[in-house]
C-alpha cells in the first residue's frame, strides 16, 4: 500500500492517536482494517474512495466494499444503486450479495425506499399494484445500461433502509429481513419480465406507442410487446429518427431521440410520452452565442475571400470529425462521388441545384486553416455561391467519371467549396456526377438533399431548411465525465501492432498482389435471413448493432491472435435536442472507438450484453474529438484502430422517372469499413466491404 499525490484517487486512510485497537470479537475485520504502514505506522483503512482537494478537503466518490464479487465477476454496487436512484420514483437503495434460504447459490439483490414511504422508523415489506409496475421500470432500465451478471436478481422494496447506530447500511438486518421473505413474495419481485406486466391489461396510451412502433419498424403489431426491448425489433440510432418524429406527431410534442433509445420499453415511452414533465430543452435558435473566433480572425478571413471576391456570410469551427478529415493526408481522403443516370436531359436542372445551393448553407461552404490555439481549421459559409455545373461530352464514362474526381477542388485552403457538379454527354445518355467530400454531408443529408432536387423537378415546394449553428455548438459543448469516460474504456490496452493486424493480400482476394489505386468494394448477401437474425436479437435481449459489433469484434480477435481489440463506430449523430433535425443537409455524423476484450472464455451472450451496455453510454460521448481521445490513451499520433463498422438502413428509393444510382464510390483513411445495410423489409442483410 504506498500513498498517492494529492488529487489522484484512492482510500482514504487514517492514522495518530486518535485510532483505535479494533473491532470488539471481530479478529479478522480488524486485521483488514487496521494495518500498519512502514512509513505512516498504524493507519484505519476508511474503506471510502475518493480524493484530497487542494485546500486539503476531502472529496469522498464511493465505498471500496461497493465491489462485491459473484460467480466470479466484479460487480460495482454502486453503479446499480445510482441507475435505481436516478428514478424520481425513489430515495434510496443499497445492493447486496445474499444466499437464499434452503438455496446453496448466492444473489445479487437490491433494496429500494419508494418516494412513497417517508419519515418510517422501522423496515418492512409492502408489495403493491403501483410498486409492480415501478419494480418492471427499473429492471427494464438497469437490464438496458448493465451487463446480464449485474442485474440484480430481486428488486425489494422497504419503508426504509436499516442503519446502524453509527449512520451505516444494517446489512445484517437486510439480510435476515431477506431470509424471511415467502417464496411468494419473492417471485413478486423477482427479475421475470415474462409473468410481470405484460400480461395485465394494456393502457391506451401504451397501444398508442406500440402502434406507432410497429409502423416505424415495419414490423406486425403482435410483435411488439410492453417490456421486450425494442432494438430486438429493430430499433438503433438511425430507426430511432423516424420513431420520435412519429411518437412526436401522435402525441403532439416533441419526444428526443435519446429518451428513445435510453427508455427502450413500451411501457416506459408511453410513460413519457404522457407524462407532464417539462420537455427537454430544444435548440431552435443561437444566433445571441458568442462567436466562435476571435474578431481579428474573422477580419483576417473575410479579407481573404474578399481577395477571391467571395462575401463571407458565417465563420463557424469545424466539427471534431470534420477537422479530422480534412487533417487528413492526401487529397482525395474522405471524398465520395455519385453517378446519376438521368432519365432525360433537364434543362432545369442546374437551376434545381441552385436552388439547394442557396438553402443551405454546407453547399456554400469552404475551409481555411487559422491561427486559433483552438480550432485549427474553420468553415466559412459564403452569402454567394454559382452551382458549378460543368456540361461535357465524353466517348468513355470511366475516364470522364476520373477526370471529375480530379477537377474538385481542394478540401482546405482553396477559397472553394470543396464538390463538383458535372453534366455529362455519353453517347446521348446523360450522367450527373456530384463528387464531395466528407466534411460537407454524411449518408441522411445525401438522401435530404436528393429527395429536395426531386421535389423540385415535380414542382412541389419545400419546407424551411433546418440551420447548422445549432447543432455545430452542441456537438462543441464539453460533455464534464467524457474525460473519465474514455480513459476508463480504454484502461489498459495496447492493441495490435498495425504491421500484423490486417496483411493486404489476405485482404484483397480478387487477385490484387497490391493495393489498387482505388478503392474497392466487395458486396455479400447472406443466406440467413432477416427473421433468424430477429431471433437471436429477441432470444439475447440484443441489438442488430449488438450483433454486428461483436461479429467484427471476434473477427478482429482471429486475425490479429489478441483478445483485446479495438474499432472505430459510426454515430449518426441525430439524436441531438434540434428540431428538425433528421432533415438538416450537413453532417452531423462522428466516428468513435470502441474497445472490447473478447476473450474465449467470455459466452457470446455476455459479450452481446456489454456491447449494448457500451452503445447507451456512446451517447453521451458520441461527438468526442479522436484526436484528443488519443492523447488521453498516451497514443498521440498512434491511430486506435484501422477499421470502421457501420450499420445503416438501404439508401432511399431515387424516382426513377428523374434519375437512377448508376455508381457510388468513396475513400477513406482506413484500411478497412465494414458495413452492415439492414433492410427490415427484406429477407436478409446486405453485407458491404471496402478496402483502402
Amino acid at each position: 500500500m504506498s500513498s498517492v499525490p494529492r488529487g489522484c484517487f484512492g482510500e482514504f486512510c487514517f492514522g495518530g492517536d486518535q485510532v483505535a485497537q479494533g473491532y470488539i470479537d471481530l479478529p479478522e475485520i480488524t486485521s483488514a482494517k487496521f494495518v500498519n504502514h512502514p512509513e505512516f505506522g498504524r493507519i484505519y483503512r476508511s474503506g471510502d474512495m475518493g480524493r484530497m482537494l487542494p485546500d486539503g478537503s476531502l472529496l469522498v466518490t464511493g465505498r471500496l466494499d461497493g465491489q462485491v464479487k459473484l460467480r466470479g465477476q466484479r460487480i460495482e454496487t454502486g453503479e446499480i444503486d445510482s441507475i435505481v436512484t436516478a428514478a424520481k420514483e425513489v430515495l434510496s437503495c443499497t445492493s447486496l450479495i445474499l444466499q437464499p434460504t434452503g438455496s446453496s447459490s448466492e444473489q445479487l439483490v437490491s433494496f429500494y425506499t419508494p418516494a412513497a414511504h417517508t419519515n418510517v422508523a422501522n423496515a418492512s415489506f409492502d408489495f403493491h399494484g403501483e410498486l409492480a409496475a415501478l419494480n418492471q421500470q427499473l429492471f427494464a432500465q438497469l437490464s438496458s445500461r448493465l451487463s446480464r451478471y449485474m442485474v440484480p436478481s430481486y428488486l425489494i422494496p422497504l419503508s426504509t433502509i436499516p442503519q446502524t447506530s453509527s449512520g451505516k447500511v444494517d446489512k445484517a438486518a437486510l439480510r435476515s429481513l431477506f431470509n424471511g421473505l415467502t417464496q411468494h413474495q419473492l417471485g413478486l419481485v423477482s427479475n421475470n419480465r415474462e409473468h410481470g406486466t405484460d400480461e395485465d391489461e394494456w393502457s391506451d396510451s401504451e397501444r398508442l406507442v406500440a402502434e406507432v412502433i410497429a409502423q416505424s419498424l415495419n414490423v406486425p403489431r403482435d410483435r411488439v410487446s410492453r417490456w421486450q426491448p425494442l432494438a430486438t425489433i429493430g430499433l438503433d440510432s438511425i430507426s430511432a429518427i423516424s420513431v420520435a418524429r412519429s411518437l412526436g406527431d401522435t402525441v403532439n410534442r416533441r419526444i428526443p431521440i435519446s429518451h428513445i433509445l435510453q427508455n427502450p420499453y413500451v411501457a416506459l415511452l408511453a410513460r413519457l410520452a404522457t407524462e407532464n414533465a417539462p420537455d427537454e430543452r430544444v435548440v431552435e435558435d443561437e444566433a445571441t452565442d458568442s462567436p466562435f473566433f476571435s474578431q481579428d480572425i474573422r477580419e483576417h478571413i473575410t479579407a481573404q475571400f474578399a481577395e477571391h471576391k467571395h462575401a463571407v456570410q458565417e465563420v463557424l469551427a469545424c466539427t471534431p470529425l470534420q477537422e479530422a478529415m480534412l487533417s487528413a493526408a492526401g487529397a482525395s481522403s474522405y471524398s465520395n462521388q455519385l453517378v446519376l443516370r438521368l432519365a432525360a436531359s433537364s434543362p432545369e436542372m442546374k437551376s434545381h441545384w441552385q436552388t439547394v445551393i442557396d438553402r443551405h448553407d454546407i453547399l456554400r461552404t469552404c475551409f481555411v486553416t487559422t491561427t486559433d490555439a483552438q480550432y485549427a481549421i474553420a468553415q466559412v459559409v459564403l452569402q454567394r455561391w454559382e452551382v458549378p455545373l460543368r456540361t461535357s461530352r465524353h466517348p468513355s464514362l470511366e475516364d470522364a467519371v476520373e477526370n471529375c474526381r480530379r477537377r474538385v477542388p481542394f478540401a482546405l485552403d482553396s477559397q472553394r467549396p470543396p464538390y463538383g457538379l458535372d453534366l455529362l454527354d455519353i453517347d446521348n445518355t446523360f450522367f450527373l456526377v456530384f463528387t464531395c467530400h466528407h466534411a460537407l454531408y454524411d449518408g441522411e443529408s445525401m438522401s435530404v438533399l436528393l429527395q429536395e432536387v426531386e421535389q423540385l423537378v415535380r414542382g412541389e415546394s419545400l419546407p424551411s431548411p433546418i440551420p447548422y449553428t445549432p447543432v455545430i455548438r452542441q456537438m462543441l459543448s464539453p460533455q464534464p465525465s467524457s474525460e473519465g469516460f474514455w480513459k476508463e474504456l480504454f484502461k489498459g490496452f495496447v492493441g495490435a501492432r498495425r504491421e500484423t493486424f490486417i496483411n493486404r493480400k489476405q485482404a484483397l482476394p480478387l487477385g490484387y498482389t497490391s493495393p489498387p489505386p482505388r478503392p474497392q468494394t466487395y458486396t455479400s448477401q447472406i443466406s440467413l435471413g432477416l427473421t433468424a437474425w430477429q431471433k437471436v436479437a429477441r432470444d439475447t435481449n440484443t441489438s442488430i448493432l449488438a450483433l454486428g459489433q461483436a461479429t467484427w469484434a471476434i473477427l478482429i480477435g482471429i486475425v490479429s491472435g489478441q483478445d483485446d481489440v479495438c474499432f472505430g463506430n459510426v454515430m449518426s449523430g441525430r439524436t441531438l435536442p434540434v428540431s428538425g433535425i433528421e432533415r438538416l443537409v450537413a453532417p452531423c455524423f462522428n466516428t468513435v472507438p470502441i474497445r472490447i476484450e473478447t476473450n474465449r472464455r467470455m459466452q457470446v451472450t455476455d459479450l452481446l450484453t456489454k456491447l449494448n451496455v457500451l452503445n447507451s453510454k456512446l451517447l453521451d460521448h458520441q461527438f468526442a474529438s479522436l484526436r484528443s481521445i488519443q492523447k488521453l490513451v498516451s497514443r498521440p499520433g498512434r491511430s486506435l484502430f484501422d477499421t470502421i463498422l457501420l450499420l445503416q438502413p438501404p439508401k432511399k428509393d431515387l424516382d426513377s422517372a428523374i434519375w437512377e444510382l448508376a455508381e457510388d464510390t468513396g475513400a477513406m483513411d482506413v484500411r478497412l469499413v465494414y458495413e452492415v445495410i439492414v433492410s427490415w423489409t427484406d429477407t436478409s442483410h446486405r453485407f458491404r466491404w471496402f478496402v483502402s
